[in-house]
């Protein structure tokens, strides 16, 4: 009786463990597009002839880009990690508070919605299609990756720690 029951718990904890184990590769081919969308985005930002410097809220840089580190006379690793305030006179810089954040990204989600109304954009599920411009990065991105792991053997592969 009790081979029985420790049979029975040890299924019902593989089922589990089964479930688990797929949410989490759900989740985890979720990051993986997310990422081939943000490396073709890089990419796009990378070879952009504008400057693009991107901060986190506390103001320090977290991005930019070449061409935006040339017209301060600086190295892209020189500025990376650094206060955005060295980039602009202190009398010029005004940085927003956690709520004007909050504040610009509500007005920007509701600017959003209304020109995509305006457009007449179509929905698929509940997302909106997105724009060939988004779908031509996130390809190449996944054909750059690809050449990676063909040119060099390991290259390719995800060298994050994992969380188990």
């Amino acid at each position: 009786m009790t081979t029985e029951k420790n049979r029975q718990q040890l299924e019902q904890e593989l089922k589990a463990v089964r479930a688990e184990l797929a949410a989490l590769r759900e989740v985890e081919a979720k990051r993986d597009a997310i990422e081939d969308v943000l490396r073709g985005l890089e990419i796009g930002l990378d070879t952009m002839q504008l400057g693009v410097t991107i901060t986190d809220v506390g103001g320090r840089i977290v991005y930019v880009n070449e061409a935006d580190a040339k017209m301060h006379n600086r190295s892209v690793d020189e500025l990376m990690g650094r206060d955005v305030g060295i980039l602009a006179p202190a009398g010029r810089r005004k940085p927003l508070t956690v709520q004007q954040l909050r504040d610009l990204s509500s007005w920007m989600r509701r600017h959003q919605r209304a020109e995509i109304r305006r457009r007449g954009l179509t929905a698929v599920g509940s997302r909106v299609q997105r724009p060939r411009r988004t779908r031509y990065l996130r390809n190449l991105a996944i054909n750059s990756r690809r050449q990676v792991r063909r040119s060099q053997p390991g290259a390719g592969e995800d060298t994050r720690p994992r969380i188990d």
